[in-house]
């Protein structure tokens, strides 16, 4: 990381922490679109602060400790926190199966990402098919389909 790159870094984060220090309090999430985030705080993140074994850690780390403002980031993240739950969706890659532990996504593009990297040793098992709607296995399907079309044309 370049100086330009670590200045942006760090003053990225004490901005972000500025903001997610404004926050507190605010239990609906907000989009703010100068830094382009959503904020919103959450109970959780209130018994933190609340937390004397927090407040302590904290003290010790002078200010690198654990973050106890208001939550904030891209839209998903946010939501996510706000409804005390998420999206998780399990698939099995080459790697994945090699650790013998199925990989994981938390967005359905974040799905693709890892599709598009490997389509051939993408695998959604029997059991992992309750984290897809219909439609979603068939874009998948899909998209698998045309990759197979493609390397069956390949010289």
């Amino acid at each position: 990381m370049g100086l330009f790159e670590s200045i942006k870094f760090r003053y990225a984060g004490f901005a972000v922490g500025k903001i997610e220090k404004k926050y507190e309090g605010v239990m609906k999430p907000v989009y703010l679109p100068k830094p382009d985030i959503w904020v919103v705080d959450t109970k959780y993140q209130q018994e933190q602060r609340m937390s004397p074994e927090v407040s302590a850690f904290n003290k010790k780390m002078k200010g690198g400790g654990i973050p106890t403002g208001a939550v904030s980031g891209d839209l998903l993240w946010v939501m996510g926190e706000f409804s005390n739950t998420g999206l998780f969706y399990r698939f099995w890659t080459i790697s994945s199966r090699e650790d013998g532990h199925p990989e994981h996504a938390h967005s359905f593009e974040g799905v693709l990402s890892f599709l598009a990297d490997d389509p051939n040793n993408f695998e959604i098992t029997e059991s992992f098919k309750e984290d897809y709607s219909e439609q979603e296995l068939a874009f998948i399907k899909a998209i698998q389909k045309r990759h197979a079309e493609l390397d069956s044309k390949k010289p």
